[in-house]
């Protein structure tokens, strides 16, 4: 009766957020000056449920599933699960961009359902509703619906917790190859991974001897095959190891992401947190730069407020993807591409920050809760009115 509370619970969410996230996307868009233009209902539907998600990275996303990756438009930089997913629905009828939004919002309700599991474990049935609800009504909790790969991502993270915390390597990392295929980040998990089994097989050699310590590769394995793949076949390039952007770039990205931001690189984190305080200084208002700095702030202060609940691999796991997120630099070019573009997106791959946000006390959350339904609006609005890149 339990399990089947929470899963009732985690699909409501799910359900009620999917329509306000839907709700949200056409008001916006018809605060931004659009209007409905077909005459038919069937194109109606699809100017209100559709178009207002095809925006930035959903756009390159949608040239892979039509026409496959290629070089000179700098989709290579993109991992291959989340667009070959849409793509085998389109080999159904689907159209492409419905195929994003199913395998996105489908993703999103595995996200929940193993949430939910994953929190009220270790917890109570409330403390997970609690913390599902915090990742759901995240200002940024709508990309989980749009035709990008945080769902999926954070879906295989959630399955390689769970996972490494019943001890079933062989499962949990399969999850993480998984999280590997669909975006650079994944290969973090092994952080996870390693730490869960180090504490459940101990340090001795016996221990990585065997086949469960084997699986441990399997992650690793799979980041080289598509960097391999993606450098020979895709790129038409080589690696470069002269330099450490060269390496991050040639290796570990790809040389062709600069054909969609052409000024970014990876710096030293407090270096770039400096530059793009001093951007926003002599840009003010700088709408889009200061509404990520402020997301990125109330990011670092849900972690430092679920800090105490958290084990060793998770910490050492969201400071990770902390660290790396306020290191991507993207400079000042194209007009509307601030030098933090993506900060809050990136950083909200940091999953245990919200599976241990059900732990706060209730006026914490409510306060959370309140900022997050108004700041959820206002990021949909600059989404939609094309003035800031997620």
């Amino acid at each position: 009766m339990r399990r089947q509370r929470g899963t009732g619970e985690a699909i409501a969410i799910w359900l009620g957020f999917r329509l306000a996230s839907w709700a949200a996307a056409y008001l916006g868009w018809r605060q931004t000056g659009h209007a409905l233009s077909a005459e038919r209902w069937g194109a109606r539907l699809w100017e209100m449920l559709v178009t207002p998600w095809i925006r930035w990275d959903g756009l390159l996303y949608l040239r892979i599933v039509r026409d496959g990756y290629r070089p000179d438009n700098g989709t290579t930089q993109f991992h291959p699960l989340y667009p070959m997913a849409a793509r085998a629905l389109c080999r159904l009828g689907v159209a492409p961009e419905v195929a994003l939004l199913l395998v996105s919002g489908g993703a999103a309700l595995g996200l929940a359902l193993v949430v939910h599991h994953l929190v009220a474990r270790t917890s109570d049935e409330p403390t997970a509703t609690a913390s599902l609800l915090t990742l759901f009504l995240w200002p940024l909790g709508w990309v989980l619906y749009a035709p990008y790969s945080e769902s999926l991502f954070l879906l295989m993270a959630a399955l390689t917790f769970l996972w490494s915390a019943e001890r079933r390597w062989w499962a949990a990392s399969l999850a993480a190859s998984a999280a590997v295929l669909t975006r650079q980040q994944g290969i973090f998990l092994l952080i996870v991974l390693g730490i869960a089994y180090l504490r459940a097989e101990g340090g001795g050699l016996r221990a990585w001897l065997n086949r469960r310590a084997l699986a441990l590769t399997l992650p690793l394995l799979t980041m080289a095959a598509w960097i391999t793949y993606r450098t020979y076949r895709l790129d038409h390039a080589a690696f470069d190891f002269s330099s450490p952007h060269a390496f991050i770039y040639s290796v570990l990205i790809s040389p062709n992401a600069v054909k969609v931001v052409p000024t970014q690189r990876f710096l030293a984190p407090w270096h770039a947190l400096r530059l793009a305080v001093e951007y926003l200084v002599s840009h003010w208002p700088a709408t889009d730069l200061a509404s990520d700095l402020t997301m990125a702030a109330l990011t670092l202060l849900l972690m430092a407020a679920t800090w105490r609940w958290m084990n060793t691999a998770y910490r050492l796991y969201s400071v990770t993807i902390a660290v790396v997120a306020f290191s991507y630099f993207t400079g000042d070019a194209a007009g509307l591409l601030a030098p933090y573009m993506g900060l809050p997106r990136h950083l909200m791959l940091a999953l245990p920050l919200f599976l241990m946000a059900g732990r706060l006390s209730a006026g914490e959350r409510r306060l959370l809760w309140a900022v997050s339904t108004i700041a959820y609006g206002w990021f949909v609005l600059l989404f939609e009115a094309h003035a800031w890149v997620p």
